[in-house]
């Protein structure tokens, strides 16, 4: 995990404790939400399922269960001309 807080003030987002189970418990050791508010950083979330993004400096966080989900590629692939200088 990158520390991006290492400065006080930085702003984050992640998964809110509320919706945790204990099966991600067993994989992931802490609460995240915790874990960014314990590291004096600020921890923002939106509704459950919606999406949610942080722009803090050069980083940036972003959670949604549904925007994560492996979506199907569109149908125009870029190709060398997208690319090539005029």
């Amino acid at each position: 995990m990158v520390n991006i807080f290492e400065s006080m003030g930085c702003r984050a987002t992640a998964i809110p404790s509320a919706e945790e189970d204990s099966r991600r418990r067993k994989d992931f050791p802490f609460l995240v939400e915790s874990r960014i508010q314990e590291l004096v950083g600020e921890h923002s979330c939106s509704a459950h399922g919606e999406a949610s993004v942080v722009v803090n400096g050069n980083a940036m966080t972003g959670a949604s269960g549904n925007s994560t989900r492996r979506k199907k590629p569109s149908r125009r692939m870029w190709s060398r001309a997208d690319y090539s200088k005029s």
